[in-house]
């Protein structure tokens, strides 16, 4: 904008007028002959004297990146000049020819714009992966070359797939099978020049903690794991747990446990589950009921004297699994099963449920 104003000043110092029946020769002038032009979008003008009908172009095939308006006119006059961002790692040149609509008389401006700066970014920038062998993409930009690397120390487990390219593009990450018991973690990187961004990436165990198999089920949006056990208090079912010390209550921090061959956890149960697994709420509970396509899991969910959702063998057709949700201080939520029919009810606490750990 402040050069357009210097153009209008300049514009407006001009006494030369045009005038095409005067039966002087056509002249055209233009101010400035060049233009260097920042990276960012700008606007710039040009001033034309002439004494005959003009029209100002500039070739968009090679320059579409400049644009003009007020480009044509009957004597004096100023081309405004649309420049747009640079966002490449090149300077580009534009050349604008003023020409005069009767006759081979014309003036060029050039137009130089400098480089654009480096630019660099990444999505996501972080990864939950899951515990068996999967690949995730992430997303690069930039207007220059890139690389990718892994975390040495990781490459046993997580590898990547194009690692380098020049301008936007895609890292694919292959991680294996996390067979361990505890989560593990690595970083991507991604470096252009002096730019460096860098994904983070944590995978959990294929298999929970205790966790009978390792098969999941999906219901709708959500991911639900097996059964699992906890180490301490290994019962028969429905042996009441005040002749079994090992399946009485005990605080750990601010979690009540409450034993009865499985757990159940009284609050802030998110250390039962590795993340981004979790003990399920109420309101999962609710979901899962809510989820009608059971299509295929007829043996899963077991029936008269078998295994229940893969759970392990229990009393005939029935099953219970606890969640985090207090009911009452005396009762917490359950979701029960009988005979292929689900719900969400509320039990004694001391009795304890099986858990089944959820993600979405």
């Amino acid at each position: 904008m402040m050069s357009l104003a210097a153009v209008a000043i300049a514009f407006a110092g001009c006494e030369k007028n045009s005038d095409e029946t005067s039966g002087a020769s056509p002249e055209i002038l233009v101010n400035p002959e060049n233009i260097s032009a920042t990276a960012e979008a700008n606007i710039y003008g040009i001033a034309i004297n002439s004494n005959t009908t003009w029209l100002a172009t500039v070739n968009t095939e090679t320059a579409a990146w400049c644009a003009l308006t007020d480009a044509g006119a009957i004597g004096n006059g100023v081309v405004t000049v649309h420049v747009a961002n640079n966002t490449t790692l090149d300077t580009r040149v534009a050349a604008i020819t003023v020409t005069a609509t009767a006759g081979t008389l014309s003036k060029q401006v050039a137009v130089t714009q400098s480089a654009g700066a480096l630019t660099l970014e990444v999505h996501p920038t972080t990864i939950d992966a899951g515990g068996s062998i999967a690949a995730y993409p992430i997303g690069v930009a930039c207007n220059g070359t890139w690389t990718a690397t892994v975390n040495s120390a990781a490459t046993s487990w997580c590898t990547l797939v194009n690692t380098n390219a020049t301008g936007n593009g895609t890292v694919t990450v292959n991680v294996t099978e996390n067979q361990g018991t505890t989560n593990r973690a690595t970083t991507v990187t991604v470096t252009s020049g002096a730019l460096q961004k860098t994904i983070a990436i944590q995978q959990v165990p294929a298999t929970p903690p205790g966790a009978v198999t390792t098969k999941t089920w999906v219901f709708g949006s959500q991911l639900w794991s097996d059964a699992i056990h906890i180490s301490g208090c290994n019962k028969p079912d429905f042996v009441d747990s005040n002749t079994n010390p090992d399946c009485r209550s005990y605080t750990e921090g601010a979690n009540t446990w409450y034993y009865y061959n499985f757990p159940y956890v009284k609050a802030n149960a998110g250390n039962l589950c590795p993340s981004p697994w979790r003990v399920p709420t109420q309101e999962d509970f609710n979901t899962l009921v809510s989820h009608t396509d059971w299509s295929g899991l007829s043996n899963a969910w077991g029936s008269s004297g078998g295994y229940v959702w893969s759970g392990g063998p229990m009393l005939t057709g029935f099953a219970h699994y606890g969640s985090s949700t207090e009911y009452s201080a005396e009762n917490a939520y359950e979701l029960y099963y009988f005979v292929f029919t689900l719900e969400v009810q509320n039990s004694r606490k001391f009795r304890g449920r099986r858990i089944r750990c959820v993600r979405n």
